[in-house]
């Protein structure tokens, strides 16, 4: 028990150092509020899986997940027939199934989506935003913009979150403009978070999204902590701006329409970035192929990372005999993204069932190379002015979104060896 609270321990301030070694301005470094933030996670980790009230709403959460499933393959088998979860009219051999992901789990995205459209109009998710942000500002001593935006991811995808500060954009200070970078990176959108309760139920059959929502709360203070150290502020933060600016729709009607289409082009972008990272991946591990193998295995992409993320799944508080093939899936994760990542987890029946939890939390978040070029051209396209500051901070914030995720992880590892009840899933 003790040793697995110094690993955790350990394993923080590890990540920490690898930040500091990355840090643009190390002696501007203010270490009282980074101690605050490394605490402030802990604590809400042990809010959110201690507190029954949690774990009642993350329960009924997840059934409502796996009604609105339910509800999506009714639809998709209407319209598609058997390839969209129907009744199959052949036998299926021994081995094979039917399963279609863009026509039968992906097509969860447009259902979310007019849901947060329909709870946005409501003024529901607005008057959250507006309270979290609020709280943010008073007891992190960030400024009420970034408040308001860091906030807003816990819903929305970096793209639509940065929105909710249209006018406030370019009063943004860099080290302001890298925290909404790497929040965006080591955070998920609420779109998706339906697909990971349906990827990861072989494994999780009562659902996950307890641990989707407590991953993307509990990383706010260590998104302000990391980001505060690689790139500190100097500068006079954006105080007082937490009202929310977004175009409104004009009634229930008009919300759900519009959510409807929003989660259309969701749903389009993600299959055009799996098809392009897979395809691209698969590409390059060609051409890798041809050199000699290491270790009797063929040379890949995935590979080449796995043996550098090792030593750093080992500071999560993973054990070696396992860091090898959790380095390998964050390893997909990053070179291609999460679902594919989660979907290779879900086959793993026979890891610990703290390693499990440990990859659910570590690899939850946008942090990948194919979500850098998506990010760049968001944030560049609102605050022009600021591009080149963005564009040199792409893979900064990458490192620093995949840094915070594995705190998560270290913390929640720690936790669960400590008999801290982690969400009744």
């Amino acid at each position: 028990m003790i040793q697995s609270v110094l690993h955790g321990i350990l394993g923080l301030l590890g990540f920490c150092l690898l930040a500091f070694i990355f840090s643009e301005n190390k002696r501007a470094i203010k270490w009282k509020p980074v101690g605050y933030g490394l605490i402030a996670q802990v604590i809400i980790a042990l809010i959110l899986f201690y507190v029954p009230l949690f774990s009642l709403a993350f329960a009924k959460m997840n059934e409502v997940i796996i009604a609105l499933q339910q509800s999506v393959i009714e639809a998709t088998s209407t319209v598609f027939g058997y390839i969209g979860g129907g009744p199959s009219p052949f036998e299926v051999k021994p081995g094979g199934n039917t399963f279609i992901l863009a026509l039968q789990a992906l097509p969860m995205v447009i259902v979310i989506g007019a849901i947060g459209a329909i709870l946005t109009y409501w003024g529901i998710i607005p008057f959250i935003i507006r309270h979290i942000s609020k709280a943010l500002h008073r007891f992190a001593g960030i400024g009420g913009a970034l408040g308001t935006v860091l906030s807003a991811n816990i819903f929305l995808g970096f793209p639509e979150a940065q929105l909710t500060i249209r006018g406030y954009l370019k009063h943004l200070t860099r080290s302001e403009i890298f925290t909404m970078m790497t929040m965006g990176l080591a955070a998920v959108a609420g779109t998706v978070m339906g697909l990971y309760v349906i990827f990861l139920q072989p494994i999780f059959p009562n659902g996950v999204i307890g641990y989707v929502i407590t991953s993307v709360v509990m990383g706010i203070p260590a998104v302000i902590t990391i980001s505060r150290i690689m790139v500190p502020e100097t500068e006079t933060v954006t105080t007082n701006q937490t009202d929310l600016t977004h175009e409104s729709a004009s009634s229930t009607m008009d919300a759900l329409t519009q959510g409807i289409f929003e989660g259309s082009k969701t749903l389009m972008a993600i299959i055009i970035m799996m098809l392009a990272a897979l395809a691209l991946v698969s590409f390059i591990n060609h051409g890798l192929a041809l050199l000699p193998h290491i270790y009797g295995h063929t040379v890949s992409v995935q590979l080449l990372l796995s043996y550098l993320l090792v030593p750093f799944m080992w500071l999560m508080g993973i054990p070696w005999e396992h860091a090898q093939m959790a380095a390998e899936l964050m390893a997909t994760k990053l070179a291609t993204n999460e679902l594919i990542a989660y979907s290779q987890l879900a086959t793993m029946h026979h890891l610990d069932p703290r390693v499990q939890i440990v990859m659910v939390f570590a690899m939850c978040g946008f942090a990948n190379f194919g979500s850098i070029g998506s990010m760049l051209g968001s944030f560049t396209s609102l605050m022009p002015e600021k591009r080149k500051i963005i564009v040199n901070f792409g893979f900064k914030a990458m490192l620093a979104g995949t840094i915070v995720t594995c705190m998560n992880g270290t913390v929640v590892g720690a936790l669960y060896s400590l008999g801290v009840p982690i969400i009744h899933n």
